[in-house]
C-alpha cells in the first residue's frame, strides 16, 4: 500500500511517470523501505495507463463489493410455525422462590406428563 501512495504523491506532484528510483526517494523520505519486486509489480501493473481512468475501474470493482455488514440482496424472511405439543405445558410456579418469579422462570410440572 505504501508503494501505491508514493505513486500516487508522485503523480500528484506532477510526474506523470515515476520510476522506481522516484518511489524510493519518496518512500525513503518517510524512513520507509521499499521492496524492489513490490516496486516493479507496480510499475509494470500501471506502464502507459492514466492514473484517474486507474481510480475510476478501481471504485467500479470496489462499488461491486459488499462491506460493513450490507446486504446486496435483499432474503427472504421465512418464518415457520412450530406446532405446539399441548402435552407439554409451561406453567408459573407455585411453590418456586421469588427469584424465579422475578427473572420469569417456569416450571414444569410431571403431573402433566403422567
Amino acid at each position: 500500500m505504501k508503494v501505491v501512495a508514493a505513486y500516487l504523491l508522485a503523480v500528484l506532484g506532477g510526474n506523470a511517470s515515476p520510476s522506481a528510483d522516484d518511489l524510493k526517494n519518496i518512500l525513503a523520505s518517510v524512513g520507509a523501505d521499499a521492496e524492489e519486486e513490490r516496486l516493479q509489480l507496480l510499475l509494470s501493473e500501471v506502464k502507459g495507463k492514466d492514473i484517474t481512468e486507474l481510480i475510476a475501474s478501481g471504485r467500479e470493482k470496489l462499488a461491486s463489493v459488499p462491506s460493513g455488514g450490507a446486504e446486496t440482496k435483499k432474503e427472504e424472511k421465512v418464518e415457520e410455525k412450530e406446532e405446539s405439543d399441548d402435552s407439554l405445558r409451561l406453567k408459573p410456579p407455585s411453590t418456586a422462590s421469588n427469584l424465579s418469579m422475578k427473572y420469569g422462570w417456569f416450571v414444569v410440572s410431571t403431573e402433566d406428563f403422567f
